[in-house]
C-alpha cells in the first residue's frame, strides 16, 4: 500500500474537485451557521465567544503593526481582561495562527464573529483536503483518499469539541506529514520548506496539540527516513534538523510567555483534574450527543470528556486494512516445513508468557471490573502475559521476525501503532473502564510528572484527536482495498455514505445559553444591535478599566470581553482557563454587594476600575442594579450614561496602586 512521491493517481476526484465537495459537505453538515456567519455562533455564547475575542485581540494587534505601529505587540500577552493580572493571554490559547488566517477580514470589517465563524468552516474544508493530499500520495487511490479526508474533516470528536476552535484546528498535521513524505522520498527541499510552514501553524494553532502531536511528528519523520531508505543521508538528515529548527524557533516565542506565567503564577494542573479530563476506556464506545444516529443509543457515564466513538464505518474499515496488511505479509511468507516446530515454539510462548506475568504482576488480586468478568487475573498481569509470549515468539521463530518487521515498517502499522498509543495516552493517569481502575499503568502519567507543559494541561481525552488522524488514515486504506474488489467502488460509496449518516448532528446548535441564579439569559450579541453604552466607552481615555456587572457569570463575562473588541479598554472582569485571584475577590464581593456593600466597594477600590457599567436589566429583580447603582452614586461615582436599562459610572477618584495578583484558581 504505498506509492511514492509523484506516482499516477487512481480514479476522480483531483484535488480541486474535492476541495469543493469538502467545502459543501462543510456547509451541509454545519447547517443553519453558514446563514448566520456574522450573527451566530456554533453550540453556545462561552468558549466560542471567548475565542472570538482571542482571535479579536491577535488580528487587533496584527493590524495596528501593519498600519506602522512597531510598538504594536509590547503589551500582546498582557491582554485586556482580569486587570491588573499580567500575562492573562497565557490563560488560554493564544490562537495566533487563526488570528493571522483572519486577520484580513478582520481589517476590513471588525467583525470578530464573522472571523470566528470562517475560520470554524476552514477547519473542516482544509482537514479534508490535507488527508486527501495525504492519502493519496500513500495509496496512489483519489477516491479512497477522499473517503478518508471525509471521515478525518467529519469525525464525531470535531463535533463533539465544536465550541473550542482551537481543539478543531489540527488541520495543518495532514499537510506536515506530507511535506515530510514527499522529502523523504523525492530529496527536495520545497515539500519539506511548506511541510516546515504547516508545522509552524499547527504549533500556533493550539498548544495541546503542539505537544500531543510532537511526539508522533518525529516518528513519523524516522518512519519515513526508514521507509525511504535515507538512513545515511546526510543530506536528509541535515533537512530535518533544519525543519526542526525553524519550527522551534517560530514556536518558542509564544512559548516563553506561558512558562514565565508558570513561573510566576502557577498554572499547574492537578491531578485531580487531570483524573477528571481524562478519558474512561468506556467513553470510546459512546457517542457525542450530538449525533443524531449514536447520540441517543451509545449513552456512556455522564462526564466530562466521554464521549470519542469515532464511528461503526472508519473502524471497520481500519480493521479491514489491518487485517489486509497482516495477511498480504503472511502470505509472502515462506510455508514451515515442519508443523510440529510452530506448535513446538507456540509452547514456548506460552510458557515464557505465563513466567513473565507471574514476575511482572501489578497485585495479587484483580479488580472488581475483572472479577466482574470471572478473571483472577489482573491486567497488567494480561499484558505481561501477551508481551511475553510476543517476545518469545520474536525469538524462536524467523517468519514472525520478517512478519513483525514487515509490520512495523509499513504505513498501515505505523498508523495502528499511533492509534493504539493515543487510545492508551488519552485514558491519562489512572486508565479506567465504567468508572473502576484497571490496574494498567498510566502512559499520560509519565509524560504529567516529567515532560515540562504537560502539567499544565487539564484533558488527556484530546489525544483522541491523534486517533482520529491515524484512524482516519486506515479508513482510507481500507476504502482502497475495498475498491479493488469487484464492484468495490459502489460498495466504498455505500460505505462513505454510511459514515456521513453516523457523523449528522444537523441542525448545529447555535447561541446556546443556560440559567444563571437570579440572572436573565443575554442575548447572542450577533442578533441584537450595539448597545449605545459602548459608544460612550470608546470615548473614555485609553487607560480607563471597566468593571461590567454582573461580574461572575460566564455568558456574561464572554458578553463583556465580546464588546471589548469594540473598544479594547482594560476590564476587570474575564473568562479563560485560569481566573486570577483579585478576579476571585470581586466576583464573591458582588455576589453579596447587597448585603454587604461597604465589602464591595472596598473590593472594587482595590481593583483598579475606573468606570463601572451596571446592566440593571440583566436581573429578573430590576431593583438589584437599581440599588448598585444608588449606593455607587450615593459613595461619589457620577453617572456618564443611562439608557436602555444601563449605566456607566465613573468613579470618583483614581484607585490606589495595587500588585499584580499571583493567584490564580484553576476553574
Amino acid at each position: 500500500m504505498r506509492a511514492t512521491a509523484g506516482s499516477r493517481h487512481v480514479g476522480p476526484p483531483g484535488a480541486w474537485v474535492a476541495a469543493a465537495a469538502y467545502a459543501l459537505l462543510t456547509l451541509a453538515l454545519t447547517w443553519p451557521l453558514p446563514i448566520g456567519l456574522a450573527r451566530d455562533v456554533p453550540m453556545d455564547l462561552a468558549d466560542p465567544l471567548l475565542n472570538s475575542w482571542i482571535v479579536g485581540w491577535g488580528a487587533e494587534h496584527l493590524r495596528r503593526f501593519a498600519s506602522g505601529d512597531g510598538g504594536a505587540f509590547a503589551g500582546f500577552w498582557n491582554a485586556n481582561i482580569f486587570h491588573p493580572a499580567p500575562l492573562t493571554l497565557t490563560y488560554s490559547e493564544h490562537l495566533f495562527a487563526q488570528a493571522l488566517q483572519a486577520a484580513p477580514v478582520y481589517a476590513a470589517t471588525r467583525d470578530v464573529i464573522l472571523c470566528y465563524n470562517l475560520l470554524f468552516l476552514s477547519t473542516f474544508v482544509l482537514s479534508g483536503i490535507g488527508l486527501f493530499l495525504l492519502l493519496r500520495d500513500v495509496t496512489g487511490d483519489a477516491g479512497a483518499a477522499f473517503a478518508g479526508g471525509v471521515m478525518f474533516a467529519f469525525a464525531p470528536y470535531r463535533f463533539e469539541h465544536a465550541a473550542h476552535l482551537q481543539l478543531l484546528s489540527y488541520q495543518w498535521l495532514p499537510f506536515a506529514l506530507l511535506g515530510l513524505r514527499r522529502f523523504a522520498w523525492t530529496g527536495r527541499l520545497r515539500p519539506l520548506a511548506l511541510g516546515t510552514l504547516a508545522l509552524v501553524a499547527h504549533g500556533l494553532s493550539c498548544g495541546y496539540y503542539l505537544l500531543f502531536f510532537s511526539p508522533f511528528v518525529a516518528a513519523y519523520s524516522v518512519y519515513e527516513t526508514h521507509a525511504a531508505g535515507r538512513w545515511w543521508s546526510r543530506r536528509h538528515w541535515l533537512g530535518l534538523a533544519l525543519a526542526a529548527l525553524v519550527t522551534l524557533a517560530a514556536t518558542l516565542p509564544f512559548l516563553l510567555p506561558y512558562v514565565r506565567a508558570r513561573e510566576q503564577l502557577q498554572t499547574v494542573r492537578s491531578a485531580l483534574t487531570v483524573r477528571q479530563f481524562s478519558a474512561d476506556l468506556a467513553a470510546w464506545v459512546t457517542a457525542t450527543p450530538e449525533s443524531r444516529l449514536w447520540g441517543p443509543r451509545l449513552v456512556g457515564l455522564p462526564r466530562d470528556a466521554g464521549h470519542l466513538f469515532p464511528g461503526l464505518t472508519p473502524v471497520a474499515l481500519a480493521l479491514a486494512a489491518v487485517t489486509g496488511a497482516v495477511f498480504a505479509c503472511w502470505r509472502s511468507q515462506p510455508r514451515t516445513r515442519a508443523p510440529w516446530r510452530a506448535v513446538a515454539g507456540l509452547a514456548a510462548c506460552v510458557a515464557v508468557g505465563l513466567v513473565a506475568a507471574h514476575r511482572l504482576r501489578g497485585s495479587n488480586s484483580s479488580p472488581p471490573v475483572m472479577r466482574g468478568l470471572g478473571l483472577a487475573v489482573t491486567p497488567v498481569e494480561i499484558l505481561a502475559f501477551a508481551l511475553g509470549a510476543l517476545l518469545a515468539a520474536l525469538a524462536l521463530s524467523a517468519g514472525v521476525r520478517q512478519l513483525a518487521a514487515r509490520a512495523t515498517s509499513s504505513f498501515t502499522g505505523f498508523s495502528t501503532g499511533s492509534c493504539i498509543l493515543g487510545v492508551w495516552l488519552s485514558l491519562g493517569i489512572e486508565p479506567r473502564l465504567w468508572g473502576l481502575d484497571l490496574g494498567v499503568p498510566g502512559l499520560y502519567s509519565l509524560l504529567y510528572a516529567h515532560v515540562p507543559g504537560f502539567d499544565g494541561l487539564r484533558a488527556p481525552e484530546r489525544y483522541a484527536a491523534v486517533v482520529v488522524l491515524f484512524l482516519s488514515l486506515l479508513a482510507g486504506i481500507g476504502v482502497a482495498r475495498l475498491r479493488r474488489v469487484r464492484f468495490g467502488t459502489g460498495a466504498a460509496a455505500l460505505v462513505l455514505g454510511g459514515f456521513l449518516l453516523e457523523c449528522v448532528c444537523v441542525p448545529l446548535p447555535l447561541n446556546r445559553t443556560w440559567d444563571s441564579d437570579g440572572l436573565r439569559r443575554p442575548p447572542a450579541p450577533g442578533r441584537v444591535p450595539e448597545p449605545a453604552v459602548y459608544a460612550v466607552v470608546r470615548t473614555l481615555p485609553p487607560d480607563a478599566v471597566l468593571l461590567e456587572l454582573p461580574v461572575g457569570e460566564i455568558l456574561w463575562e464572554t458578553r463583556a470581553m465580546f464588546y471589548s473588541t469594540r473598544h479594547w479598554r482594560a476590564l476587570v472582569n474575564g473568562y479563560s482557563g485560569y481566573f486570577p485571584r483579585g478576579y476571585i475577590d470581586v466576583r464573591a464581593a458582588f455576589r453579596n454587594a447587597l448585603r454587604d456593600p461597604d465589602e464591595a466597594w472596598r473590593v472594587l477600590r482595590v481593583s483598579g476600575a475606573t468606570h463601572v457599567i451596571v446592566h440593571g436589566w440583566a436581573w429578573y429583580r430590576e431593583r438589584v442594579g437599581q440599588r448598585i447603582v444608588s449606593d455607587l452614586e450615593a459613595r461619589g461615582a457620577r453617572r456618564l450614561f443611562g439608557s436602555e436599562g444601563d449605566v456607566l459610572l465613573a468613579l470618583p477618584a483614581p484607585p490606589p496602586q495595587v500588585q499584580s495578583a499571583e493567584a490564580l484558581h484553576d476553574e
